[in-house]
């Protein structure tokens, strides 16, 4: 039986780590930004050889967590099923180890998005919160480009953990979002009662809905 063999590609890691915030690294092609991924045409599974094969491999070699042997052969082994496996855990379909009608359809919708694999939240660093007067101010940058919204109330927040891949967990409180997608927020809290504690929270969330929340803290006006 053919073999998948160890050929590997460079990637290039990168890990950002913000105060309260979990961020995992993720690998990129260093040509991402220009590269354009190709298709697959295909349903396919273990056994299958091909082009199809090698255009599905190409593409979950994007992301190291999902493919980290990252091997480019056309044939569908036992580690590209893994990877297949994991694909469809991190994206909510069901992990059948096979490229059947969604696996395919998920696939190619990011693919002619020229996206690569993509299922962590933005890093959010140098978040800083001034207060003046009965105003807060909250900002910070992300890794990429983000959405924006602070939660805060004058007791803590509950937050409920979201129930699918890229969707927004429940926060309680009152919000300010920016829908802008850039890398850096500045998001302004008025009206506040003054010499009153509030609890926030910061959240960012990426063009693709992936989502980070930052930990929940204190700010006192005046």
């Amino acid at each position: 039986m053919k073999q998948e063999v160890k050929l590997r590609f460079a990637y290039a890691a990168f890990a950002y780590v913000g105060a309260g915030i979990l961020v995992a690294a993720f690998l990129i092609p260093f040509s991402q930004g220009a590269r354009a991924y190709e298709p697959v045409n295909s349903e396919i599974e273990f056994g299958s050889r091909g082009a199809d094969v090698s255009a599905l491999q190409t593409f979950l070699a994007s992301d190291a967590a999902t493919y980290p042997e990252g091997l480019v052969t056309g044939y569908f082994g036992s580690l590209t099923r893994d990877a297949v496996v994991r694909f469809q855990m991190e994206y909510g379909i069901p992990a059948v180890g096979r490229v059947g009608p969604l696996t395919l359809a998920k696939l190619n919708a990011l693919i002619s998005a020229n996206m690569g694999i993509d299922v962590r939240g933005p890093a959010i660093t140098d978040a800083k919160l001034t207060v003046s007067g009965q105003q807060a101010t909250a900002s910070w940058n992300t890794n990429e480009l983000a959405k924006a919204k602070v939660f805060y109330d004058t007791k803590p927040l509950v937050m409920l953990e979201a129930q699918s891949p890229q969707t927004e967990p429940v926060i309680s409180g009152s919000v300010q979002s920016d829908q802008s997608l850039t890398l850096s927020k500045q998001i302004s809290l008025t009206g506040l009662s003054s010499s009153t504690t509030y609890y926030y929270v910061l959240e960012a969330i990426d063009a693709q809905g992936n989502v980070s929340v930052g930990a929940q803290q204190t700010f006192t006006t005046q």
